[in-house]
């Protein structure tokens, strides 16, 4: 079978991109709380800045499902192609690569692909344990991780069913459309070298919500500062089916790999 030539993202994305795999998100909460940019920044391999909206760095906790993952050349196998998954993640931009995603931490029910994640995709994904429920129009997640320790727990509202209401879909140069629609990751491996994946979908049909509970230790579990109050920013998405590029390696602004 002729492996596909090129992945084409639901924005242009300068560099060529190869066709990795498929799988559909579900069931996403967005949470996104405000902080301070420094203590994020240290964070963060060289290449990569901090981008922040009106002068304040956002630190965000998604919580969602995952069905049908595969490789583009086989299909998916019972057993690791669905699982639940909670990622802590803040936002970047590379000279070079543009605006992006990076992950302090990602929490999956699956182990073989979180062993597969850290190997191959160069991902701080851990094994936890962790459950979505609905109750009503309620959606409840729960998760716990052994180590390094952590727990939480989130339940949300839907101010307007799914079944009844189209959602809406994010503006460019909205805090929205900055914390939500966001097509590239960056990743560092073992010897510090960086690289970026992309995912192509089309864009995310969100929904408010009314947060009923939120509690969390991830970030301190990372070394991160407590988050401290509400989140400024919650949102719901029924989820997208997603294509996936393969990893590439990132170059510093002065043309050379880092």
């Amino acid at each position: 079978m002729p492996r596909p030539n090129r992945l084409q993202p639901a924005r242009p994305i300068p560099p060529p991109w190869r066709l990795a795999g498929y799988h559909r998100w579900y069931d996403l909460l967005f949470v996104h709380w405000a902080v301070e940019p420094e203590p994020l920044q240290r964070l963060l391999p060289g290449g990569l800045e901090l981008e922040t909206w009106e002068g304040r760095a956002w630190l965000g906790m998604v919580c969602f499902g995952i069905r049908g993952l595969r490789p583009w050349w086989f299909p998916p196998l019972p057993g690791v192609s669905a699982f639940l998954e909670t990622n802590l993640r803040t936002y970047v931009t590379h000279p070079q690569y543009g605006p992006g995603v990076w992950f302090y931490s990602l929490d999956a029910t699956c182990w073989p692909a979180v062993q597969v994640a850290r190997r191959r995709w160069h991902l701080p994904y851990f094994h936890a344990q962790l459950s979505l429920c609905w109750q009503g129009n309620e959606v409840h997640y729960r998760g716990w991780r052994r180590q390094p320790a952590a727990q939480y727990q989130l339940a949300a509202r839907l101010l307007e069913p799914e079944q009844v209401a189209p959602g809406r879909v994010t503006e460019p140069g909205t805090l929205d459309h900055f914390l939500i629609e966001r097509y590239l990751l960056y990743a560092a491996d073992g010897r510090g070298r960086l690289w970026s994946g992309c995912v192509a979908h089309a864009p995310y049909r969100l929904f408010d919500v009314e947060l009923l509970h939120c509690r969390t230790t991830l970030p301190e579990s990372l070394g991160l500062t407590p988050v401290e109050g509400e989140p400024q920013h919650v949102v719901f998405s029924p989820g997208v089916r997603t294509r996936v590029g393969a990893l590439l390696r990132v170059e510093n602004p002065a043309g050379k790999r880092p």
